[in-house]
C-alpha cells in the first residue's frame, strides 16, 4: 500500500527557485521552474548547475513576473527528447518546447494556442478551468493532467492524439476536498500500467492566484480504467509540484520530488520518496 512510505530531504540546489517539474537520468536532475525560461541540469556528483535557454524574452528569463511568465509546469522525456509544457492557464502560457540536448540547435518551440482552444471547445472546458500540470506520451497520445483548482474543480486526464486526428478525450478523476481546499493534480508519471501522481491542496479556486497551502497527496491510477487505486497524504505543509522515478526494484519505488515554496528564493530542495510495493 502507498501508506507505507518514507519521505526525506535528498539535496538542495542553489540557483533555481519555484521548481515545477523534474526528470532524473544518469545521476543528473533536469529541472524546470514556473517563473523561468530555462531547462536546468544539476549534475549531482559535480554539484554543478547548467542552464539551457528555451525562450529568450529580451533577457528577462528568470524570476519572471506572474503576468509575463510562461508558467512552465510539466516536463517528461520521450525517446531522446524532452517535452516541456506551459500550463495553458492564460494566453501567454500556451507553449510546448521540445529539446534534444544531443543536437546543435536543440530547442523546438511550438505555440499551442489554437490547439488548446480546440481542445477546450471539444471538451467544454472554459478558460478558467484549464491548468496543465503534468504530462507524458503513451501509445501515440499525449496524456495531460489538468489541475482542478479552477471554479469547476475539473481534475482529470486529457488524452490527445499526437497528430490531432482523433477527438480529444477527458477522463475525470475525483480527488478529495479538504478544509483548506480541493486536491488538484500537480504532476504525474507513467510506470508500467500505473500512473503515479502528486496533488496539492490549496485554498483557491483560481488557476492564476496562489492560495493557502494545505499539503500534498501521492497516489496511483490504473492506466486502463483511469480509476484511483491508492491515495495518501505525504505532507500537510509542502506543495510538491514535480515527481520523477530514480530507482525501482522488486520491493520498492524511489521517487524524487520538487516543491514550489511560492516565494522569491533561488534555492530548491529535492526530496526522496520511498514507497514499498
Amino acid at each position: 500500500m502507498l501508506s507505507n512510505f518514507l519521505i526525506e530531504i535528498f539535496l538542495t540546489i542553489s540557483g533555481v527557485g519555484a521548481a515545477s517539474g523534474l526528470h532524473y537520468e544518469n545521476n543528473s536532475i533536469f529541472l524546470i521552474a514556473d517563473n523561468s525560461n530555462y531547462l536546468y541540469t544539476y549534475l549531482i556528483t559535480e554539484n554543478r548547475l547548467e542552464k539551457h535557454l528555451l525562450y529568450d524574452d529580451n533577457g528577462n528569463n528568470e524570476q519572471v513576473s506572474k503576468a509575463s511568465k510562461l508558467d512552465i509546469e510539466s516536463i517528461f522525456k520521450h525517446k531522446d527528447t524532452f517535452y516541456i509544457f506551459g500550463s495553458a492557464s492564460t494566453k501567454n502560457r500556451n507553449h510546448l518546447f521540445k529539446l534534444n540536448l544531443s543536437k546543435p540547435d536543440p530547442v523546438i518551440h511550438q505555440t499551442w494556442t489554437d490547439k488548446f482552444q480546440a481542445v477546450k471547445e471539444s471538451l467544454s472546458i472554459v478558460d478558467e478551468d484549464l491548468n496543465i500540470e503534468g504530462s507524458f506520451i503513451h501509445h501515440n497520445h499525449y496524456y495531460l493532467f489538468n489541475r482542478g483548482n479552477g471554479p469547476a474543480g475539473k481534475n482529470g486526464i486529457i488524452r490527445i492524439d499526437l497528430k490531432f486526428k482523433d477527438p480529444a478525450q477527458f477522463f475525470p478523476v475525483v480527488l478529495p476536498r479538504f478544509e483548506k481546499g480541493i486536491a488538484g493534480f500537480t504532476d504525474a508519471i507513467l510506470i508500467g500500467n500505473s500512473i503515479y501522481f502528486l496533488a496539492a491542496i490549496e485554498g483557491t479556486e483560481s488557476t492564476y492566484e496562489d492560495g493557502e497551502k494545505g499539503g500534498s497527496l501521492f497516489g496511483k491510477i490504473d492506466l486502463e480504467t483511469k480509476q484511483v487505486q491508492d491515495l495518501t497524504m505525504i505532507s500537510t505543509s509542502h506543495k510538491f509540484e514535480g515527481i520523477t522515478l530514480m530507482e525501482e526494484d522488486e520491493h520498492k519505488l524511489l521517487f524524487l520530488l520538487c516543491e514550489d515554496p511560492d516565494d522569491e528564493s533561488l534555492e530548491t530542495t529535492i526530496y526522496k520518496l520511498t514507497v514499498q510495493k
